[in-house]
């Protein structure tokens, strides 16, 4: 009776094993990310408590010293500006803590025509604007990104800064143009 033999590492097995392999990397991959954003959500939750918490302590205290100064007792201008400044800085504080980078750029993915790019995105968040930097392919593609912006709901006050028509790249035909835009975001409340 003859000897068979199996070799696993055939290329059919090694070609059907690929796929697997692949899918099991993405899980864990996915997984692993998954963890990571629920972690990062509790702690910011956590932070996000605790500011609140400090403001809600602030405001009473700010808000006692107006009542017993109304009452007669002494207390200084100085102390009162003091509070405030304090409340404003916590105020500010919660306010980038809670900015929601995905809310802002999925509104932006949504009014990003094609053949546009975005470079740059800076929100200021004591006033609420963003500040876009980026390139178009041409200049009715960058007039068209700024329309859209204006009539998406998510921007208002949105204003193209400035804008620059350039070849760096040395290449003919390719012509872009670079641009500056300003806009107020406007975060939909859940």
């Amino acid at each position: 009776m003859d000897k068979i033999t199996i070799n696993l590492a055939t290329g059919r097995y090694i070609k059907t094993a690929y796929p697997l392999i692949v899918a099991v990397t993405a899980a864990a991959f996915a997984l692993l990310l998954s963890v990571n954003s629920i972690y990062g959500y509790s702690i910011d939750s956590k932070r996000e408590a605790l500011l609140s918490t400090r403001v809600a302590a602030y405001e009473q205290k700010y808000g006692e010293v107006k009542v017993s100064d109304a009452g007669g007792s002494r207390v200084s201008n100085e102390e009162i500006n003091r509070l405030g400044g304090e409340a404003e800085i916590i105020n500010r504080a919660i306010k980038a803590e809670t900015f929601s980078w995905t809310t802002l750029l999925s509104a932006l993915e949504t009014t990003v025509p094609k053949d546009v790019s975005i470079a740059q995105v800076t929100p200021s968040f004591k006033d609420g604007n963003i500040a876009i930097l980026g390139m178009a392919k041409t200049k009715q593609r960058m007039l068209d990104f700024v329309e859209k912006m204006s009539q998406s709901g998510s921007f208002d006050d949105v204003f193209l800064l400035g804008h620059s028509e350039g070849n760096k790249s040395g290449l003919q035909g390719a012509e872009r143009v670079s641009f500056n835009i300003s806009a107020r975001f406007v975060k939909e409340e859940l």
